[in-house]
């Protein structure tokens, strides 16, 4: 009898575990909604200030003083939209410590240090990286793409396209800013080398600027504006590699040749 319990305990172990963990996650993943929707329902009393401080990008690159409506209820969808962007910007990085602590058991205790560095980082490189969009390249890019629309043409702009477009651009933005924390995290954990990544280099450039090429107008002003940024955060991300990977050399034994 003791024999089979055992065994019943060693078959039922690993799927508790994994009960526990996907009940970790609903848990993470509802209190994350929650945060969400308590900090759009209060930023909804701001929406008017906020959709005032979001609409300047396009009253800066254009002589058009008007975004346009065109529905009955899109007045309160726009209103509601401004609040969860809004909402998704202030609280990234309270997901992202969620994030952490559900990964957290995984990862060797070793290498949490390493993580919780770049925690920083990458909220620091994501803000970074949204505010270069939304100050710098969006005033452009909707300058430019304003000017492509036909002069026989309206330019009714609907403010909810709008919307959607500056949270792209501003949050693909933020994630391509991450590229410094991605390739720290991975020489971290011994999948990269600053010396491969010094030896790609005229790869990572031609890939950067395919990347711009392909996420702006057609102009080379503003592919320039994208690109350089990025290939300066290449050199950064070789330099922090470069500490990161003395300290794995370090811990791992391996030996200088």
């Amino acid at each position: 009898m003791n024999k089979n319990k055992a065994g019943s305990n060693k078959i039922e172990d690993p799927a508790m575990d994994v009960v526990e963990h996907l009940s970790e996650l609903r848990l993470r993943l509802i209190f994350v909604l929650m945060l969400i929707i308590i900090s759009t329902c209060i930023l909804f009393y701001y929406s008017e200030y906020i959709l005032d401080y979001l609409t300047q990008p396009f009253h800066a690159s254009t002589e058009i003083k008007r975004l346009n409506i065109f529905g009955l209820t899109e007045g309160f969808s726009l209103r509601l939209k401004s609040s969860v962007i809004a909402s998704l910007f202030l609280t990234f990085p309270v997901i992202l410590l969620q994030i952490w602590g559900y990964i957290k058991p995984a990862i060797e205790k070793k290498q949490r240090r390493l993580f919780r560095v770049n925690l920083f980082f990458a909220v620091l490189f994501f803000y970074t990286g949204s505010a270069f969009a939304f100050l710098m390249l969006l005033p452009f890019t909707i300058d430019m793409l304003i000017s492509f629309i036909p002069q026989k043409m309206n330019n009714l702009i609907n403010a909810s396209n709008y919307l959607n477009f500056i949270f792209y651009m501003s949050a693909g933005m933020g994630a391509v800013f991450e590229l410094p924390v991605i390739i720290n995290i991975l020489t971290g954990i011994g999948l990269l080398t600053p010396s491969f990544l010094s030896g790609k280099r005229k790869y990572a450039i031609i890939i950067i600027w395919i990347t711009a090429a392909v996420i702006t107008p057609a102009d080379v002003l503003s592919q320039i504006i994208v690109a350089v940024p990025l290939m300066f955060l290449y050199e950064l991300a070789i330099i922090f590699s470069w500490f990161t990977y003395k300290g794995y050399k370090r811990k791992s034994g391996i030996q200088e040749k």
